[in-house]
């Protein structure tokens, strides 16, 4: 065994046992100087540097188990999601493991007071993130084995997704920290160093020639792989992990340089096993966005069809209403015709007459022809608002705000919806309560979108009517009610029905996609859902329903009037 091979204490015990008669106290000083340098060699080796492994491979976890996340929403078939499941319990049990080894060796930090307010507080703030993260990695499996595979997308990609990037951020803050404070650390230990060469200088100038010797021997054998380690450190807190000491020997300065190597070759797996994973996690990133943009489409088709839905089950109403005008004009158009002709065989018979007496005696057939083309205008007119809203219905895209009569507009929809109902069901009765106050102001909306929101809810209320009334209770008597009120500055607008009601359980859910109490084939899912939207989104109000099981239903519209 060489010099090198001996333990540090031993090169000192040799050195300083020949020096001990000269120097006496300077020497135990010149010990406790070397004792702190060996203090600083533990700080850097037994906390900062196991603390960065660990928190970068807490890091390369979290990140492997957003990638198994991903691969978990979007697995094929259910035999790749089981598998998958596993893979996730595995690397949250990785994740806890890794806390606990953190909180392990940051009590030790705390006694040596190295463990910042700042560490604290990012570690804290992760420690938060990573139980709501954990709570949305439960969500996520519980809504994929609910088969709510949309849900599941939209948690992944936004809630959750948000979590994810907060707690990365502070575990990349983590990292940093204890990048800098094992930085620091060297540099406390060079600073030692420096001392203890302060201390070495002395004692060349207090002994001989032979003290010179053995100090000189006692700074290479130690100060030379100290400061290898120094820059080493350094280097690593700048980012270069491909650094490695090639220090052998089998005393401390051995031990620590090989620790370091290991240390440094961990990180390097880490960084590059993290690389690959981000690639990994910005390609199913791109993946997302596709189906995303899939889901969007889909959405909008949902919705042209059940615009369509609606207004086949307006055809009937709107045959209906545009069958009267087009009376009225059919009638005043013969009438017109009849009128002609009677002013045809006056004016034959007036050719004698003068002009001015023959006009004075046809003036009244004028007058009537005046009235009647103004009627066929007028009339002629209702019957282009009504195809005209029909069109603008079956539309995909809202039109244009503008200042609205909302009485006219619910009176219009209210007719409809009703006619729609007799139409399939000529014996249907229903008592309609008409409660609009008169002082309504006028309100800027979207008509086509505030239509489908009064036909959905007068659709529904004739329908709940309409079914307790053919369950045969004796002395029922269907009846729909609407109501508006000014309040502030604010629009109320009540629709109420006798129907069976709504239970408290579907209450909760009324307002949700694809959710329908009708059976299958009679509704979409998607007209209260829209009809929420449209209100709270399209128009800054509320819609909420308000219902007892066995005496109907109250749905209330509130909007801004400004």
């Amino acid at each position: 065994m060489n010099l090198r091979d001996l333990k540090i204490g031993v090169k000192q015990g040799i050195g300083f046992g020949i020096i001990l008669i000269l120097m006496g106290t300077i020497s135990i000083f010149a010990v406790q100087q070397m004792a702190d340098l060996r203090d600083d060699i533990e700080v850097v080796n037994q906390i900062w540097l196991q603390r960065v492994i660990i928190i970068s491979d807490l890091n390369l976890n979290a990140a492997a188990l957003r990638n198994a996340q991903l691969q978990y929403t979007f697995a094929p078939n259910e035999t790749d999601r089981e598998e998958q499941v596993g893979i996730l319990l595995d690397f949250i049990d990785r994740i806890e493991n890794n806390r606990d080894a953190y909180e392990e060796i940051v009590a030790e930090a705390q006694a040596r007071d190295l463990y910042s307010t700042e560490e604290q507080a990012l570690y804290r703030g992760f420690d938060l993130k990573w139980e709501q993260y954990l709570d949305h990695s439960l969500q996520l499996v519980m809504l994929l084995e609910e088969n709510r595979r949309p849900q599941a997308i939209s948690l992944i990609t936004g809630p959750a997704q948000l979590v994810f990037e907060d707690f990365s951020t502070d575990l990349e803050g983590l990292v940093e920290l204890n990048r800098e404070g094992a930085a620091e650390a060297a540099v406390r230990a060079e600073n030692t160093f420096q001392a203890t060469r302060s201390v070495a200088r002395l004692l060349l100038l207090l002994s001989a020639l032979a003290s010179t010797v053995i100090a000189f021997g006692l700074v290479r054998l130690i100060t030379v792989p100290v400061r290898a380690l120094v820059r080493a450190a350094g280097r690593v807190a700048q980012g270069d992990l491909g650094v490695q000491l090639y220090n052998q020997s089998a005393d401390e300065i051995g031990t620590l340089s090989k620790s370091f190597n290991k240390m440094t070759n961990a990180l390097r797996a880490a960084s590059q096993e993290t690389q690959r994973q981000q690639a990994v996690i910005e390609r199913k990133n791109k993946d997302l966005e596709t189906a995303l943009k899939q889901l969007r489409t889909t959405q909008q088709q949902l919705v042209v069809r059940e615009k369509m839905a609606s207004l086949g089950q307006l055809t009937a109403g709107i045959a209906h209403e545009i069958k009267n005008p087009l009376n009225f004009v059919n009638n005043f158009a013969a009438l017109s015709s009849e009128l002609v002709d009677e002013l045809q065989e006056a004016l034959e018979s007036r050719r004698h007459l003068p002009v001015e007496e023959a006009l004075a005696s046809v003036q009244e057939l004028l007058q009537d022809l005046r009235f009647n083309s103004e009627k066929i205008e007028e009339h002629g007119k209702r019957a282009d608002s009504i195809v005209r809203g029909m069109l603008e219905h079956s539309r995909g895209q809202s039109g244009q705000p503008v200042s609205t009569n909302l009485n006219t507009l619910l009176e219009e929809y209210l007719t409809l919806s009703y006619h729609g109902v007799r139409a399939q069901d000529i014996n249907f009765q229903v008592t309609i309560k008409r409660d609009l106050a008169s002082s309504l102001p006028l309100i800027t909306v979207v008509q086509q979108d505030l239509s489908r929101v009064f036909l959905n809810l007068f659709s529904n209320a004739f329908y709940a009517v309409q079914e307790r009334a053919l369950r045969g209770e004796p002395g029922y008597e269907p009846m729909v009610s609407v109501r508006t009120r000014a309040q502030g500055g604010r629009v109320a607008i009540q629709v109420q029905d006798n129907g069976g009601g709504i239970p408290p359980a579907l209450q909760e859910r009324i307002f949700e996609p694809f959710f329908t109490t009708k059976p299958s084939g009679s509704g979409t899912g998607l007209g209260l859902s829209l009809s929420y939207d449209i209100i709270t989104q399209g128009h800054g109000g509320r819609l909420y329903v308000e219902s007892t099981p066995g005496e109907g239903a109250t749905f209330f519209i509130d909007l801004p009037a400004s």
